[in-house]
């Protein structure tokens, strides 16, 4: 795992004034932007988890844990037992006619952490497979090493423009805020075309599901 404050010394050279910790929150913030924007994280090392609390006759709910430092936003693919399931909105599974058999659609809860699935009768932790869509969570500490490698230089600049924009700073820039917003957005549009197209899958590591 990369510490945050050992990831922000390019940027803190930079913009020397700057309280490191207020650093830390902006480079966090843009790490964030870009993976939520290209959804390039990606990752099957996700525990389903299923949580009776949150299920009903017709879906059941499982938890996402991809870890401490990274929530789960959505996903690329899921199948049960080898059979992909279609991804649908709330709305679409509240209107699901089925209450039994295994699962044929899911869909992911954004913010929550939880992904749902229908029929849910007999929906197994241990039978799902999946490429989940990662972003690291507000309160990390971190980030992946393999992520911080790949990724990192881009978020750099993702948080240089954060922080030149800043008005009224000791370190605020004008002329330099607009040279790394245009170079954010254009490392913004490149990688998530790359991610669109498949040419670049993101870190994924080993299998780690888990049933209940």
């Amino acid at each position: 795992m990369a510490d945050l404050y050992t990831l922000i010394r390019g940027v803190a050279a930079q913009v020397p004034d700057a309280p490191e910790p207020f650093i830390v929150q902006t480079y966090l913030d843009a790490a964030r932007e870009f993976f939520d924007h290209t959804a390039i994280w990606r990752s099957d090392d996700v525990l389903c988890i299923r949580d009776d609390t949150f299920s009903t006759d017709s879906t059941a709910a499982f938890e996402l844990d991809a870890g401490a430092e990274a929530e789960v936003v959505d996903a690329v693919f899921v199948e049960h037992g080898g059979d992909q399931l279609e991804k649908q909105t709330a709305k679409q599974m509240r209107h699901r006619a089925d209450r039994s058999g295994k699962p044929k659609v899911y869909r992911i809860a954004r913010g929550a952490g939880y992904m749902y699935v229908a029929p849910g009768e007999q929906a197994d932790g241990d039978a799902f497979h999946g490429e989940f869509v990662l972003l690291p969570t507000r309160g990390a500490q971190g980030l992946d090493d393999e992520v911080a490698d790949a990724y990192g230089e881009v978020i750099e600049l993702g948080a240089l423009y954060r922080l030149f924009r800043q008005p009224h700073q000791q370190w605020s820039d004008g002329k330099a805020a607009e040279f790394y917003m245009l170079e954010w957005q254009n490392k913004l549009a490149q990688w998530r075309q790359r991610a669109e197209d498949g040419g670049m899958r993101g870190v994924v590591r080993k299998v780690r599901y888990g049933g209940y």
